[in-house]
């Protein structure tokens, strides 16, 4: 027998020609991709500021729904009346076909987004297709204003001046104080108003219900006689006995005391003929026997007293009012946690202006205190401005028109404002020119209503 030695490299070429053949087999098939989907996309062009790059707007992807869209609005006012350059992955083509048009596009190409577009993608195999609507979605309203509503209020017995609403338990309590007793109204929506003053227990006839007040998870107000009452549920009152001699009740606070944390009520008091701050609460009373009231400090109603938060710091703040010997004043006092409201400093000695100005409403909202309604003592006039500080009451600016309510809106002195856990503030009742109102109107500022 002969042996045959065949060369490696002819085995490697007849291996080649072997794999050639199989490839020019008419077996061999191929398989595409039957995926449409575009899975990611943006859009820039120079000059629409909110679209300068890729980074600058995000689109998000809606597969199910077909929905490419920002889920972050542009800006209230933005118009696009340029092309912009659309930039995606995805797909084998895409076809414009908004408005009945049949486009081909292709990545980087300038499309006209002022209406929404409508896209057909094809996938590589050529048979299946994926439709999207590419929407910008600009804000429809403007978020730096408010929007004003009047409420319809069904319950004409809300309309006594000296009367005080508060926003306890998401519940609106209306405390009316009329010849001489107190009725009690309550409402979960500021509309519909059930009387239920036979409920109210233990309250005196001389309660100042201008000054009734938060304190812990219930209610606190103080007497004409010099006392202070508290309340669980708004409804059963009973005298605090840590506290006599109260001139006014300004508010409660947070205090720090060994190593625990103690809310206090916060009140003026007579003693040896002097005016002290006092705090209080069911187990003690403290008074500063060193530093007496200031003679410029708000002693007597009407002033606007609330507590707020920031920075996780209690602060309680008292603006306007009169003093002792009945002086007017434009002021704004703050105390902290840490002076536990028996050391006062004077943030400004003119709130919005050297005008005089009385029975106006501050609140805390939006992280700032605001100030309206009330009426210039010197000019006689109703202010019609609304004024706003961002450091706690140190400095004070005029807001822009788009703050204030409609035409439609009275001015007043002496109204009630709550704000809610849904950014909202209500504006009730009040007075105008001796007249008595009874409107009620919720407000929100635009941009706290995004989510």
């Amino acid at each position: 027998m002969m042996n045959l030695k065949i060369p490696f490299f002819l085995i490697l070429i007849a291996l080649f020609l072997s794999f050639a053949s199989c490839l020019d087999s008419n077996e061999t098939t191929y398989t595409y991709s039957s995926d449409a989907e575009i899975i990611s996309f943006s859009l820039t062009n120079d000059s629409i500021s909110q679209l300068k790059s890729a980074d600058s707007t995000k689109f998000s992807i809606d597969q199910i729904k077909g929905l490419i869209y920002n889920a972050d609005s542009l800006r209230f006012g933005t118009v696009i009346n340029y092309k912009l350059i659309m930039k995606y992955m995805g797909g084998a083509g895409v076809l414009n076909v908004t408005n009945g048009d049949s486009t081909w596009i292709a990545s980087g190409d300038s499309v006209d987004f002022s209406q929404p577009v409508k896209l057909k993608v094809w996938a590589p195999d050529g048979v299946t297709t994926k439709n999207y609507t590419v929407e910008i979605k600009i804000h429809k309203i403007d978020p730096d204003s408010i929007q004003y509503k009047e409420l319809k209020n069904n319950e004409s017995s809300l309309n006594y001046a000296d009367e005080s609403t508060i926003l306890f338990n998401e519940q609106f309590y209306t405390y009316i104080k009329n010849a001489g007793s107190i009725q009690l109204y309550k409402s979960s929506d500021a509309i519909s108003w059930s009387d239920i003053t036979s409920s109210l227990n233990g309250l005196p006839s001389d309660a100042v219900v201008k000054n009734i007040k938060p304190y812990k998870d219930g209610l606190c107000v103080n007497t004409e006689s010099g006392y202070i009452y508290i309340s669980t549920d708004g409804l059963t009152w009973k005298k605090l006995s840590t506290a006599e001699n109260v001139v006014n009740l300004l508010g409660s606070l947070k205090t720090l005391s060994s190593a625990e944390i103690i809310e206090k009520i916060i009140f003026i008091m007579k003693k040896d003929g002097k005016y002290l701050f006092a705090s209080a609460n069911e187990n003690q009373l403290l008074y500063n026997t060193v530093k007496e009231v200031p003679d410029d400090f708000p002693i007597k109603s009407t002033f606007s007293a609330f507590t707020y938060e920031k920075a996780l710091i209690p602060h309680l703040v008292v603006l306007g009012g009169y003093t002792m010997d009945g002086a007017i004043l434009n002021t704004v006092w703050t105390t902290t946690s840490a002076e536990g409201g028996l050391s006062w400093g004077k943030l400004s000695q003119n709130i919005v202006s050297s005008s005089l100005i009385e029975g106006f409403n501050a609140f805390y909202y939006n992280s700032q205190i605001f100030l309206m309604n009330g009426k210039y003592m010197v000019e006689g006039n109703y202010n019609n401005s609304v004024y706003y500080s961002a450091d706690g009451g140190i400095s004070w600016k005029k807001a822009i028109n788009k703050y204030l309510p409609p035409s439609t809106y009275d001015w007043r002195t002496g109204a009630s404002v709550c704000v809610d856990k849904n950014n909202y503030f209500y504006i009730l009742g009040g007075k105008n020119e001796n007249q008595i109102l009874t409107d009620i109107w919720n407000a929100r500022l635009n941009r706290l209503s995004f989510k």
